[in-house]
């Protein structure tokens, strides 16, 4: 079926240039199947859980992270903000290129959590 999408998506391309088409496909076929979103502008750390295997993560402002798995029957994320700032903090759980969780925070060190 990804193939399938693939291929699709390259007749629905409105890019005429060879190379950026190439490009793009291999991008598509090359996706990361699971991934964790992180949206802010400050700094953030916590850990997340992928088919029974823990690991700490930490950074600042935005950043998707590829996760590897033996199962995805179950994911899980818990991120706090590090600074007081009142911005956002959203974190979403991305399966197969689309978001499969998704939850906010605004509140000074406020956490995160999302499993699905």
């Amino acid at each position: 079926m990804l193939i399938i999408f693939a291929v699709v998506g390259g007749f629905g391309s409105t890019d005429k240039n060879t190379s950026s088409d190439t490009s793009s496909s291999d991008t598509v076929e090359d996706a990361p199947a699971l991934q964790l979103k992180i949206t802010t502008d400050g700094s953030w750390s916590g850990s997340v859980l992928v088919g029974g295997s823990s690991k700490s993560i930490d950074g600042s402002g935005s950043q998707t992270i590829d996760l590897d798995g033996d199962s995805w029957d179950m994911v899980s994320a818990t991120i706090q903000k590090q600074g007081g700032d009142h911005g956002e903090l959203t974190v979403q759980i991305i399966k197969d290129g689309k978001v499969a969780k998704e939850e906010s925070t605004a509140a000074a060190y406020g956490v995160v959590s999302v499993v699905d």
